[in-house]
């Protein structure tokens, strides 16, 4: 039986680019400094709001019923 998987979320696609992106412009960088830059990179992202709405998704998800 094979499992479906979820869409990718903006934060994902964004992420999976960018650390490409920051590993060629700082190669000698460790994958922990990378993640950073790139997390950084998505608050700063267009001026929109991407930043929060990853964290209102994962808030949700953890919430008790």
């Amino acid at each position: 039986m094979a499992k479906t998987r979820r869409k990718l979320s903006k934060f994902n696609i964004f992420m999976k680019s960018e650390i490409k992106r920051v590993k060629k412009m700082q190669p000698s960088a460790s994958h922990k400094q990378v993640f950073k830059m790139a997390a950084q990179n998505w608050k700063s992202h267009s001026g929109s709001n991407h930043a929060s709405m990853g964290h209102k998704k994962a808030t949700r998800r953890h919430r008790k019923k």
